[in-house]
């Protein structure tokens, strides 16, 4: 688990040069805490589309809104906390009422259930889904 320590190194040491989002009180965090391909990804969504490779990036696209709608069916933040903690980096408990996976045979079920999805969609690249 990181310390909050690491994570605000991680956070300074990943800050992007330019600005994206200025609006007071939100944080977004603009690299991966545990996978450095991820970012990788993500920018290659972002060169694909300043491209105009519209193929390529939709199908990047679908990769991430599958996860992400995914994820939503089951509970949200709490499902993308366990996929976190799966990859090593543990994000804590999810507060009420959002509720989370508390005993193993939840966490199983849920990784079940991601492996189903990774399956049926033939999804690579998606480090926690390539490690189940």
């Amino acid at each position: 688990m990181m310390t909050p320590r690491e994570i605000s190194d991680l956070v300074r040491a990943t800050a992007p040069e330019e600005a994206v989002d200025e609006r007071p009180a939100l944080l977004i965090i603009r690299a991966p805490l545990v996978e450095p391909g991820l970012r990788g990804r993500w920018m290659a969504l972002r060169d694909a589309v300043a491209a105009g490779d519209l193929k390529e990036a939709k199908r990047l696209q679908e990769i991430g809104n599958a996860v992400i709608f995914f994820s939503l069916g089951r509970g949200g933040i709490p499902s993308i906390k366990r996929a976190m903690a799966w990859m090593g980096c543990d994000a804590g408990y999810a507060r009420k009422p959002l509720g989370g996976f508390i005993d193993q045979a939840a966490d199983d079920k849920l990784k079940a259930e991601f492996r189903g999805l990774r399956d049926e969609r033939k999804l690579k690249g998606v480090a926690f889904l390539d490690a189940l």
